[in-house]
C-alpha cells in the first residue's frame, strides 16, 4: 500500500523551518513530501494519498506567490481539494487563498494589493495587524510576535505566534465557512483561522502560526529575537498546543471520513 503523505510547498523565501518538524510530529506515519514551483500539477504531487497540502508563510518581503503556483498550480490545487483533499494556507498562504489582498506594513510607501486567483475564500486578506507588524528577516522566527486569539466561541483565549499574516474579512455571508479563531484585541475581532468545505475537500486558512510553540532548547539562546519569542510564547504553550492539535485533528478526521485513513483511537475535533 502506498504510504500516505503531507505535501508542503517549498522554495526560495518559503518558511518551513518550524513547520516541517511540527508536521512530522503531528502526522506520525505519514511521509512529508516537499514540492516546488512547476511540480504542483504533476500527477503524483497532489494525488489521493496526499492527506493535506500546506502553502506556508514566507521570510523576507519578496513573496514567491507573486509568481507561483500560478494558474496551472491553482487549477491543480483546486482539483485536488474538490476531489477530497485538504488545503492549508498559512500566513502568506492564507493571503494567497483569499479573493483579494491588501498588504500594508508601515515600512512600505504603498500597499501591495492583488487578486491571486485561487479564490477559496471570498474575503479580503488584510495585514499586518496594527502594532504587530515587523520586518521579516531570513529566519523562521524573524518578524514574529504574539497575537491574542479567541476560539471555541470566545470561551478560550491564547497567545499565538504571528508573523505579518492576514486578518480575513468576508465580502458576504459565504456558505460553508466555519470560524475557528479570531484576533481578540482587534476592532470587530476579525477572522484569524477559518475552515471551508470545497467540493469533497476542505480548505483551512490561518493568519496566525499555531504550529510555532515554546521550545525549552532555546532558553539559553543568544539570538535576541528568538529568545524574546520563546519567552512570550511560554505562558501560552498549553492553549497553543490545544489549538494546533484541534486543527490537525480536523485534517485527520476529514481523511478518515473519506476512508483514506483509520483513526485509532478516534481523534477529537473542535
Amino acid at each position: 500500500m502506498q504510504r500516505k503523505k503531507i505535501t508542503v510547498y517549498t522554495g526560495p523565501s518559503v518558511s518551513t523551518g518550524a513547520l516541517i518538524p511540527r508536521l512530522r510530529e503531528s502526522f506520525r506515519g505519514a511521509a512529508i513530501h516537499q514540492t516546488r514551483a512547476g511540480d504542483i500539477d504533476k500527477p503524483d504531487t497532489l494525488d489521493s494519498d496526499t492527506l493535506a497540502f500546506f502553502l506556508p508563510g514566507i521570510v523576507g518581503e519578496d513573496s514567491p506567490y507573486n509568481r507561483d503556483p500560478g494558474q496551472k498550480g491553482n487549477e491543480a490545487i483546486r482539483r485536488y481539494v474538490e476531489d477530497g483533499g485538504v488545503f492549508v494556507g498559512i500566513c502568506a498562504g492564507a493571503y494567497y487563498s483569499c479573493r483579494e489582498i491588501v498588504y500594508n506594513p508601515p515600512w512600505r510607501r504603498e500597499p501591495k494589493t492583488g487578486k491571486p486567483g485561487l479564490d477559496f475564500f471570498n474575503a479580503l486578506a488584510k495585514g499586518p495587524l496594527p502594532g504587530l507588524g515587523m520586518r521579516n528577516g531570513a529566519e523562521w522566527f524573524s518578524g514574529c510576535r504574539v497575537a491574542s486569539l479567541s476560539y471555541k466561541d470566545k470561551t478560550k483565549q491564547v497567545g499565538v505566534a504571528y508573523g505579518n499574516g492576514p486578518a480575513m474579512f468576508p465580502f458576504d455571508a459565504e456558505s460553508g465557512i466555519e470560524i475557528i479563531a479570531r484576533y481578540e484585541d482587534m476592532p470587530d475581532r476579525p477572522i484569524a483561522i477559518a475552515i471551508k468545505k470545497i467540493g469533497k475537500g476542505l480548505a483551512i486558512f490561518m493568519g496566525a502560526l499555531p504550529y510555532i510553540g515554546y521550545d525549552a532548547q532555546y532558553d539559553a539562546t543568544k539570538i535576541a529575537p528568538l529568545k524574546r519569542l520563546m519567552e512570550e510564547l511560554k505562558p501560552h504553550e498549553k492553549g497553543r498546543a490545544e489549538l494546533w492539535d484541534a486543527i490537525v485533528s480536523l485534517v485527520k478526521q476529514h481523511s478518515a471520513d473519506l476512508g483514506r485513513v483509520t483513526l485509532r483511537p478516534k481523534e477529537p475535533i473542535l
